[in-house]
């Protein structure tokens, strides 16, 4: 059997004052990223979801906001996440949320490079989780 190495770099920036430096922090990484959030529709949520989307925007980045996350998400969903990452372009993939925003951010990473979805094989164009 080959030996296999798998490295996915991912940042992930807490505590007072943080928020405020998600453009900053993101915008090192790629200009077009992808937000990864729950719904939309959550009134409770949807300032935070505005400010971080603002946040971005102000540091000159292009946010694709992707608000289908649900738990124990289906192969298709997770497709869908896959087909806004490669149809979009996206550089950067941002997740505002709990434990289970930041999986599920992970899996359109493992499964897709900017060139394309991955073939399985080692890539050296990987879209970065922040």
């Amino acid at each position: 059997m080959e030996q296999y190495r798998f490295y996915q770099p991912t940042r992930i920036q807490f505590g007072t004052g943080s928020l405020d430096r998600i453009g900053e922090v993101t915008a090192a990484y790629g200009k077009k990223c992808m937000l990864v959030t729950t719904t939309n529709t959550e009134d409770v949520l949807r300032p935070l979801y505005d400010r971080v989307k603002s946040l971005l925007q102000r540091s000159g980045l292009e946010v694709v906001h992707f608000d289908k996350v649900v738990p124990n998400p289906t192969v298709q969903n997770i497709e869908s996440a896959i087909e806004l990452v490669s149809r979009e372009q996206i550089e950067v993939l941002v997740a505002v949320g709990g434990a289970q925003l930041h999986r599920y951010r992970q899996r359109p990473s493992l499964c897709f490079t900017r060139s394309g979805r991955s073939t399985g094989s080692r890539s050296s164009d990987p879209c970065q989780p922040v």
